[in-house]
Formats: structure tokens, sequence, C-alpha cells
């Protein structure tokens, strides 16, 4: 008998343990997961429901709050070194952004690229750099690149920039740009000469980079070293984390239209799987994923991250991209494959980027068909949507220290009100 209750108390261990193990892995059917989704989305605000929830997705109990708690985690820290001059750092940084003298024909800036009507990208499938003339889709001319370019709201949480990751710093990411021969392709000691020649320059950068007092007269404030500097210190002012699912996350249940919560229902559903690449706050990760998107009819074949770390595990690989301010950034994916949001969608539920497997990509296993109607299609989109920030983009300054053009504004803005995407294809 002894035998028989120790035999019987082992193998409730070994059950309890593999279950333990097995658990996490059976995404595809974390009612859990589901569960989560369905209560934070619908609001159920009793404490049996908000402690069920918690404890079937993560194993812990809740305390007693509403379960939008769960989808209102925190942003990361923005890494910014402390200086007392750092208001003026960001300011000289903007006027360098839009100011054409950073390129060699002195007729691109930063916001060529990256326009603030245009979500801080370019809306084209793949940018044009120099030599060319005009903004966004209707640019021409000029050396087409191979990728498109990114956006640049919330670059400031990014851990490696580019498309392929290969620069560790938004100091890094800017001086690429600049000196690239087919970008903007300045010298960066004629630049520093021509800054320092302009009497504004000279007094804005002594004044966000203002030198010890033993070394005041000996250290030339403006260096290219600072130029990037400030550059940064601007690009970590572009936040974009006032959304009406942010309004949502924080308590205001109708902040979103019952399509945009349907669709925000299927983005955390372990069916799609969105969250697990595009994770709350930032909707984005740290990853590089091989998705399989068509390569360009008219470019080779980009190996993407396997540039820059090698591996063949790694061809083809990009990174996540952010999906806040989503709306705003059309054309879609490093070399803009998909024009539409639903393009996106219809991509990714097909299931077609493992159609690249036998071409020897190692597509991520997250990949793979699943059914959406056509109802959830557009409520899916309706919550992308929903991600866009309310608050103006920061515009262009009047002019800049130079007397250079600056870029004018475009006055665009693709994201609908609540509800508009939904109600437009009823």
């Amino acid at each position: 008998m002894a035998r028989t209750r120790w035999f019987l108390l082992a193998l409730l261990v070994v059950v309890v343990a593999t279950a333990a193990v097995l658990a996490p892995s059976a995404r595809r059917g974390d009612s859990g997961a589901a569960a989560f989704a369905s209560a934070a989305v619908a609001g159920d605000g009793s404490r049996a429901a908000r402690t069920s929830v918690a404890t079937a997705s993560t194993g812990r109990h809740a305390p007693d709050e509403s379960p939008a708690r769960g989808l209102a985690v925190p942003f990361p820290v923005v890494a910014e070194e402390a200086s007392p001059a750092l208001a003026e750092r960001r300011e000289l940084g903007r006027l360098l952004f839009f100011d054409p003298i950073l390129s060699a024909e002195n007729n691109l800036s930063c916001a060529h690229c990256h326009h603030p009507d245009l979500g801080f990208a370019d809306g084209r499938a793949r940018a044009l750099g120099r030599g060319g003339a005009g903004l966004g889709p209707a640019r021409t001319g000029g050396v087409p690149l191979r990728r498109g370019a990114p956006s640049l709201w919330n670059a400031a949480f990014a851990p490696a920039l580019f498309w392929d990751g290969r620069a560790a710093t938004l100091e890094e990411q800017a001086a690429g740009p600049i000196t690239a021969p087919d970008e903007m392709g300045e010298d960066p000691e004629r630049l520093t000469a021509e800054l320092a020649a302009i009497p504004e320059y000279a007094r804005r950068f002594r004044a966000a980079f203002p030198p010890p007092a033993p070394a005041a007269e000996a250290q030339a404030p403006v260096s290219f070293q600072h130029v990037t500097a400030a550059l940064a210190a601007f690009e970590r002012t572009l936040l974009a984390r006032d959304s009406r699912f942010d309004r949502f996350a924080a308590g205001d249940r109708a902040a979103l239209d019952e399509s945009e919560k349907s669709g925000l229902k299927l983005f955390l559903s372990p069916m799609t799987r969105c969250v697990e690449c595009h994770e709350l706050p930032t909707f984005t990760s740290r990853q590089f994923k091989v998705i399989g998107v068509p390569d360009a009819p008219d470019a080779p074949p980009d190996a993407g991250r396997a540039e820059v770390v090698g591996g063949r595990y790694y061809r083809g690989a990009f990174k996540t991209p952010t999906l806040r301010n989503v709306a705003l950034t059309a054309p879609y994916m490093h070399n803009g494959a998909f024009a539409t949001l639903e393009e996106v969608v219809d991509f990714y539920a097909s299931g077609k980027g493992r159609e690249r497997i036998p071409q020897g990509l190692y597509v991520d296993d997250f990949i793979g068909a699943f059914q959406l109607s056509a109802a959830g299609r557009r409520d899916l989109v309706a919550f992308l949507r929903a991600l866009t920030d309310e608050r103006p983009p920061q515009p262009p300054p009047a002019a800049v220290p130079s007397g250079l053009a600056v870029v004018p504004r475009l006055n665009r803005n693709p994201a609908p009100p609540p509800g508009a995407a939904h109600r437009s294809q009823e």
C-alpha cells in the first residue's frame, strides 16, 4: 500500500511538471490569452473575471483593478545624456534636421526622407537619394535606394536602427545618411566648416555643447560629433504615445468604437499572433524576423540582417517596425511591397510568406495562414489606425540659420476618425 502511494505521488509530480513545461508552447490554443483579450477589450469589471483572466494568462492572481490595466504597459525609459543644455541641444537638432546644409549640394535635408506629415517617413516604396527633386510620392530623380525610409517615430526606444539594425545608436544612425554617397553625400569636415561660418549656428552650438570652463577657448563646439548628437537629441523627442488606444488602455472605454475593439481582440489573439512580435506598449520588439516579404521586382534580393551579422538564418530578416502611427507610413515593409494595411493583413492571413522557404529563407514559424473574415479584416485595420498619435507633429521651422529652403507642410493625415474605416466599407 505504501509503495502504491509513493508511485501515485511520483506520477502526480511528473504530470504537473510536464504540464508546466508544455503550457507556454501551446500558443494557438491558449485559452488564457484569448480570455485576457476578450475580458480586457470588453471591459468586464468584476473581480472574479479579473482574477480568472490574470491567473489563466500569467499564473498569478491580479489585484482588484480594471482589466484595461493589462494593456497600459509602461513605456521604456529614453536613454539620454543628462545635460543642463538639453533643451538647446534639441532645438539645434531640430534646425539641423530641416536644414539642407547637411547635404553636399545643400538641397537635401533629413526631412526630405523623414517628413513630419508622412509619419517621419517619405511615403515611397523605396527612397530616392542624392539628386532628386520634390517630396514624398511626388519626388522624382535621385539615386534609387534599396529600401524605404523607416519612420522615426519612437526611434528613441529602438536598440538598433535601420532596417538591418546596423546602427546601435541614434547618433550613429544620423551619421550614416549624411555621409553616404548615394544619400546626402556630405563630407564631415566641409560640413563643420560651413556651419561654423554661420554666426547663428556657431552661437547655438556653443549653447548646446558648452565646453568646460578651462577649455572654453580651445575646444570648438562645432564638430561632426556634435552635429549627430544634436540630431539624436531632437529625434528622441519624436514619441508617439497618445493615441486613442492609449486612452482606452488607461480606462476610457469609449475611446475605441466596437470595430476597433474587435480588431484589438484579433490583434491580441493566439490566432493572428500579432502581439507576439509587435509587443505593447511600443508595438515593436527587438527582433529581426524573416517573414517572406517578396523582393522588389526591379531590385536584386536583399539579404537584410545577414549583411550585418552573417549567417544563413538571418538572410531576408528585417527589423520589426513599430505599428505606432502606422496609418501614416504607407507603403509597408522594408521595400514598400504592400500599398495598404489591408494588403499587409492579407499577406499574413494567407501565409504566403512561407512560399519563400523553397528559395532558402528560414521563414519564421509564426508565419502561417489563418482564417479571417471580411469583417475581421476591417476590424483589424480599424484598430491599427487607432494607434495613430492624435497630437499634431512638430512642424518644420519657418526658417533655418543657413537661409536655405525648408521643406513645406504637406497636410496629409490618412488616419480616419473613430469608426470611419469600418463604416466606409459597410
